[in-house]
């Protein structure tokens, strides 16, 4: 069976919060799809052509919340193959 082997980033404390770890979803996916394609016995050059996205998105989203103050919130799109043609939905 596969398991993530992630590493953990530190995210610095600011005035709310104490210096926490997260997990960071693309190298996550990088350990997750290494492991995959050694227990697949695909070649190297498999894994250097998934391992990062062929397209990122990233939009920043401001939101008025109820009680009238505005949020910033992150929104992150990624595409790492398109091999079979476009995925649905995409922005060019």
């Amino acid at each position: 069976m596969l398991s993530i082997d992630a590493k953990r980033e530190t995210v610095p404390a600011t005035s709310s919060n104490e210096s926490m770890e997260v997990e960071n979803p693309l190298t996550a996916f990088q350990s997750l799809l290494k492991e995959a394609t050694d227990l697949l016995l695909y070649p190297e050059p498999v894994y250097e052509l998934l391992k990062d996205p062929i397209r990122f998105l990233e939009v920043m989203i401001p939101v008025r919340m109820d009680d009238g103050n505005t949020k910033i919130f992150a929104g992150y799109r990624s595409q790492h193959n398109d091999a079979i043609g476009k995925e649905r939905k995409t922005i060019d």
